[in-house]
């Protein structure tokens, strides 16, 4: 209890110069003992000096993620490409080229269920690779400009 009673009671020490008067204005409303007289957390985040450096703070996480966003999109484009470029060897003629065979019209009554949820999937997947491949089309364009 003694200790509660100091804490209230006893004065800090002084706020080294080294900080900013802006710093020491702050810490030492923070620390007064009067809780009628101290700031509530909102009050403290809307001073000048906190603002300032929030501000920063946002702009500079906003940089990174737009950062990160970008190096992702373009990975992802850099890997899509390479899943869908075929290696053709451009001495052989266009009809030499195996063509992969067509898919035998099924209709979807005969499918298994099993079936039926690989051709869900495959369905979902090739959206999925058209969206993202729009998306990485138009960020690469956005961030080029």
């Amino acid at each position: 209890m003694s200790l509660v009673y100091r804490i209230v009671q006893d004065p800090y020490d002084p706020i080294p110069d080294r900080y900013s008067p802006e710093l020491s204005k702050l810490v030492e409303s923070i620390l007064t003992k009067d809780d009628s007289k101290r700031p509530t957390v909102n009050q403290i985040l809307e001073t000048p000096f906190l603002e300032k450096y929030m501000q920063q703070f946002i702009k500079e996480r906003e940089a990174a993620a737009k950062k990160q966003r970008f190096e992702n999109l373009a990975s992802a484009t850099a890997h899509m490409q390479q899943l869908t470029i075929p290696k053709v060897d451009p001495s052989k003629k266009l009809n030499q080229v195996k063509q992969k065979p067509k898919p035998r019209e099924v209709k979807k009554q005969q499918l298994t269920a099993k079936e039926k949820i690989l051709l869900r999937k495959e369905e979902e997947r090739k959206k999925q690779f058209e969206i993202m491949s729009s998306a990485a089309k138009t960020a690469t364009q956005n961030f080029s400009e």
